[in-house]
């Protein structure tokens, strides 16, 4: 666990509720999205409810696949779903506004974002639901900082093993940051 980004992720493991007591909470969905064609494209979807708890519910992960065929997978909900975006690309952004998503610019500092992510997970207020979102987990485990002779070295973690950790940055950075920046 020593160097891991999100040493705790587990905390926000759900394998208990279903998506209709999600989906009946009132509350806004929000999404999240790393943009990969050889890398995974990685989406994170979730319901932001009154008592300001984040349910993920949704993950895609997928390579080589056009951005097209995404837009399609993707939930929507009448004007409610946000996906921030790391990819600065305007034709991609075109094609998921054409798949019917509304599409914000991501909030990319790093530190901040993870910070922002932490704080959900330690207030309790960021619940994954582990059947549905399973990349999630699995990069949260190998998610880390660098070392150097067991040391943690500097506060931005190894640029890899991290495509669903950055929808997921960029969901809840969007989501909790929106003020600061």
């Amino acid at each position: 666990m020593e160097g891991l980004v999100y040493p705790d992720f587990d905390l926000c493991r759900v394998d208990n509720i279903s998506l209709d007591e999600i989906f009946s909470k009132p509350g806004r969905f929000y999404g999240g999205i790393d943009y990969g064609w050889n890398d995974p494209f990685a989406a994170v979807c979730g319901k932001l409810d009154n008592d300001g708890v984040l349910w993920n519910w949704y993950e895609r992960y997928k390579s080589q696949t056009p951005i097209e065929e995404h837009a399609s997978a993707l939930p929507k909900f009448t004007n409610q779903t946000i996906i921030w975006r790391s990819e600065h690309n305007p034709e991609f952004i075109r094609r998921l506004r054409k798949g019917g998503h509304r599409v914000l610019k991501a909030k990319k500092d790093i530190k901040a974002g993870v910070d922002a992510v932490n704080a959900r997970i330690y207030s309790g207020t960021l619940k994954v639901l582990s059947d549905r979102c399973p990349a999630l987990f699995g990069e949260a485990e190998m998610y880390a900082y660098p070392e150097e002779d067991e040391q943690i070295i500097g506060d931005k973690p190894v640029d890899r093993d991290n495509h669903s950790m950055d929808a997921l940055r960029y969901q809840i950075a969007g989501i909790d940051l929106k003020k600061s920046a």
